[in-house]
């Protein structure tokens, strides 16, 4: 990023045309292979619900976005990958708290043996791995 002089909000930008691009061409071949229909998709985001949570979540990926230019620019992009990290386990916790909180089975996650245990086993290993890269 700075050896190109890039200014970092354009690349971020450019990352989020290029993931959407890549995206939609390989969504709309595989999609029917997966159960869905593209058709379904356009249909359901006619529907006020669907266009708030869309936004909502492009506003949450920008801000998220701006959040991680400015880390990187305070610490190094190491850091901030290693951090990105645990917010999959915090996804992953909630997710789990969620699931059990709200009794609604098509909610959050549910604990399942062994395959949770392999989960949580992983992040301890990750989480480990970032505290030895503080230390280091």
């Amino acid at each position: 990023m700075q050896e190109g002089g890039v200014p970092p909000a354009l690349l971020m930008g450019m990352e989020g045309l290029y993931g959407l691009i890549f995206g939609l061409v390989f969504y709309i071949p595989i999609a029917p292979f997966l159960g869905e229909q593209p058709s379904d998709v356009a249909n359901d985001l006619k529907n006020g619900k669907m266009i708030g949570l869309s936004l909502g979540w492009t506003v949450l990926v920008t801000i998220t976005g701006i959040f991680n230019i400015a880390s990187t620019g305070v610490t190094s992009s190491m850091t901030r990958n290693a951090w990105k990290n645990v917010r999959t386990c915090v996804i992953w916790a909630a997710a789990l708290i969620i699931f059990y909180a709200v009794g609604n089975p098509e909610l959050g996650e549910e604990w399942m043996i062994p395959e949770s245990f392999y989960i949580l086993i992983s992040f301890i290993v990750m989480l480990a791995e970032i505290y030895m890269y503080g230390k280091g």
